[in-house]
């Protein structure tokens, strides 16, 4: 295998967890490949104890510690693999996410990262599998499962995904769903002298109940997306803010040339795309970042959870 190999593994309790993620996890460790296991507490422990001393060949890692939002877990993983394919000519993860089923958009964007990971690692020598708990999850998580996993495994064996979607399909199927606020917004423009809308932000961000401690890597954020607006979008951007759940939403819209729905932020940035790392960095210190690109207008929603 000289690609990616993406697949999902369903599971219903721990026990079928490991009767599925064992033998992958023995075999990694038997063929020397690296070996990177993210999974909530239970089927961590379970699975490093039925490793015995194979688990030594394997790093586990808290589910709750590595998924701290979509931008950062992509990140983290794609480091941790090219950090294993300097040791191996190939590597292996198991990753499942504790999936935030009481936030909408954060679960569709974890399904978007699982969807565009199909993009950016590509011709990356790694195989992944990403177990789902269908016992314990919602049906529309299973169901973004199967469309976003070329391939699924079973205690059978492996099996291409019949439901499998083109990953740039899918990832504008999912920015298709993002929807206009119901509540009160504040509009106002972007003005090439970002101090402004920094400031503004900040006090609309003040007002919604964001931590202090955190004001400052967000207006890195707010920074970074409107000066993107302003040299690719002509000239015309502006910045809505609004309190949405539990989190502060920015919002910067404009009518530039468009993004990619499935890639924006997820590619790492490259000397020759400048225009990338804006969104990418936006993605590491947000909790959420979502992209709707379509028809002249391109909006960057940057999330932060309040009170944190």
């Amino acid at each position: 295998m000289t690609c990616l190999q993406h697949e999902a593994v369903f599971y219903d309790g721990v026990d079928e967890f490991i009767e599925v993620a064992l033998p992958f996890a023995r075999e990694a460790v038997a063929a020397g490949e690296p070996l990177i296991v993210v999974e909530p507490s239970a089927q961590l422990a379970a699975l490093r104890e039925a490793m015995d001393a194979d688990a030594e060949g394997a790093e586990f890692f808290e589910a709750a510690d590595w998924y701290q939002s979509p931008g950062k877990a992509f990140k983290a993983y794609l480091d941790w693999v090219t950090a294993g394919l300097e040791r191996a000519p190939r590597v292996r993860t198991i990753g499942e996410p504790i999936w935030p089923t009481d936030w909408r958009s954060a679960v569709a964007e974890y399904a978007h990262y699982e969807s565009v990971y199909n993009v950016i690692a590509d011709d990356v020598s790694v195989w992944s599998i990403c177990p789902y708990d269908v016992g314990a999850l919602p049906d529309e998580i299973v169901e973004h499962a199967r469309a976003t996993h070329p391939y699924v495994r079973t205690r059978d064996g492996v099996e291409r995904s019949s439901m499998f979607v083109d990953p740039h399909t899918y990832c504008s199927h999912l920015a298709s769903r993002i929807s206009e606020p119901a509540v009160r917004v504040r509009r106002f423009p972007v003005r090439p002298d970002l101090a402004a809308t920094r400031a503004a932000v900040a006090e609309e961000a003040r007002v919604a109940g964001v931590a202090p401690a955190r004001f400052a890597e967000l207006l890195v954020a707010v920074h970074e997306v409107a000066m993107n607006a302003l040299v690719h979008g002509r000239g015309d951007a502006s910045v809505r803010t609004w309190r949405e759940g539990k989190t502060f939403v920015c919002e910067v819209e404009d009518h530039g040339p468009g993004l990619s729905e499935a890639v924006a932020g997820y590619e790492p940035p490259q000397p020759e795309r400048e225009h990338s790392r804006g969104l990418w960095l936006a993605r590491q210190i947000c909790d959420l970042v979502e992209v709707y690109s379509r028809d002249g207008i391109t909006r960057v929603r940057l999330h932060v959870v309040c009170g944190r």
